[in-house]
């Protein structure tokens, strides 16, 4: 959706709910064209997924840090933490999960493991996803009440989504493996 403009942006978010997904790593020589005046970006980018009820319409943004911060600014959000799928290389605060709940962030161990396959999903196959994609509701799931153990049917979920993309999380972690080291998911 095209977002260029600070007036454009005022317009999405009246109009629409605007949700700040996160920040992912672009690697390997991938590109996303910004909507916020097609610039090509090559290091990171950040996913909103804007949902209108009436009519109903349902639209995703990708964009550079400046149009995110505005965005995440007029819709009352924080800026999300930059997801690297590759260990050590982790920005932004937080974990590097892509969520910052503040200074010091404590996950359970199986909240976490389920929030870094989702987020390397997401950035093996982001360009796949459409906005309604229920890895997105499954991940704000996950990111709640971080502290609990994962519900079950979550992990139902992402691997179903996983599977129906023809794929595994073995096979999303070699591919990532073919150029660093990746984080940890298991």
């Amino acid at each position: 959706m095209d977002c260029t403009g600070a007036v454009r942006r005022e317009q999405i978010c009246r109009e629409y709910n605007v949700t700040a997904v996160g920040c992912y790593v672009l690697f390997d020589e991938r590109t996303i064209r910004s909507d916020a005046g097609g610039r090509i970006i090559t290091d990171k980018y950040y996913l909103f997924t804007c949902i209108c009820e009436n009519p109903h319409r349902e639209e995703v943004i990708k964009c550079g840090q400046p149009t995110a911060r505005h965005l995440c600014e007029l819709s009352g959000q924080t800026l999300p933490s930059e997801f690297n799928p590759f260990q050590g290389e982790y920005e932004g605060g937080g974990d590097g999960g892509g969520v910052n709940h503040g200074n010091a962030v404590h996950w359970h161990p199986s909240r976490r493991q389920l929030h870094n396959a989702i987020m390397l999903f997401i950035t093996r196959y982001g360009e796949r996803l459409q906005p309604n994609s229920p890895i997105f509701s499954i991940k704000e799931n996950v990111e709640r009440n971080i502290e609990e153990p994962v519900e079950a049917r979550s992990v139902c979920g992402v691997n179903t989504i996983i599977g129906k993309f023809g794929t595994t999380m073995s096979e999303i972690m070699q591919y990532f493996s073919r150029f660093r080291p990746v984080r940890e998911v298991v």
